[in-house]
């Protein structure tokens, strides 16, 4: 978890919650690896750029390496995973799972 903190990656799905607990059964539901949080002081009446501001945020994958995070008091970041190393390596297959891309090189002679 990282506090005050919010992910700016691809957000699949969006809902408001009453509770973190609510918005950890979505995200379990939808096979989530990552959403953003925010405490519902009055999220239904607040506008972010056009859009609604969602209590729930469920993300197509996890921050790798928090390269999308952005500051914002309003939320919190989660994630199934602890920290991630921003190594090149790793991908996502969103709602899915993380890989470890193994490259094998080729010894070419002429």
């Amino acid at each position: 978890m990282r506090s005050c903190q919010r992910s700016e990656g691809t957000t699949v799905s969006r809902k408001n919650f009453r509770t973190l607990e609510h918005c950890i059964s979505y995200a379990r539901a939808r096979n989530a690896l990552a959403f953003n949080y925010r405490t519902p002081d009055g999220i239904a009446l607040r506008r972010n750029k056009g859009d609604y501001v969602s209590s729930c945020q469920i993300l197509s994958c996890p921050d790798i390496g928090f390269n999308n995070m952005v500051n914002d008091t309003g939320y919190d970041y989660y994630s199934i995973y602890k920290n991630l190393p921003g190594m090149y390596d790793l991908f996502c297959t969103p709602n899915a799972t993380l890989n470890d891309m193994e490259i094998a090189r080729l010894k070419v002679t002429w």
